[in-house]
């Protein structure tokens, strides 16, 4: 069960732990940023074959059957944006790239290539509720 009191600082830290590094493909990325994530509040990890370009992150992926695919083998269930709260995991699909991210409230926390960056939860394709698996 997720300690709703401490999520807040567990969020801050997470992010703040993942901030000021440079993106690294199959490291410090989108995929790995969530699944450490997934990893505090649950115990459980969710380890990808190795990648090392975006190449290979996507073939790895699609073998996996995407990132959908991934999310519901973990146990994860959609759910509505009215429903999304601290700490469940957003989708973001644009017209050259997809990622996921953490939600932060009215925006989500995604991986950049130096930083973390925090978009509008509005611009988001899916959000995926962690309450089921902590």
């Amino acid at each position: 069960m997720i300690d709703q009191i401490m999520l807040p600082k567990m969020l801050e830290e997470h992010i703040q732990e993942w901030s000021n590094r440079d993106f690294i493909w199959g490291e410090w990325d989108c995929v790995n940023f969530c699944n450490s994530w997934f990893l505090k509040l649950t115990g459980y990890d969710y380890k990808l074959p190795s990648y090392e370009n975006s190449k290979e992150a996507l073939e790895v992926l699609t073998q996996k059957g995407g990132y959908v695919v991934s999310l519901k083998t973990r146990g994860l269930k959609e759910i509505e944006r009215t429903r999304c709260e601290a700490g469940d995991l957003a989708y973001m699909v644009r017209k050259n790239f997809s990622s996921i991210g953490i939600v932060c409230g009215s925006k989500c926390a995604f991986i950049g290539e130096k930083n973390v960056h925090f978009i509008s939860t509005d611009r988001m394709f899916s959000f995926w509720s962690i309450r089921n698996n902590a």
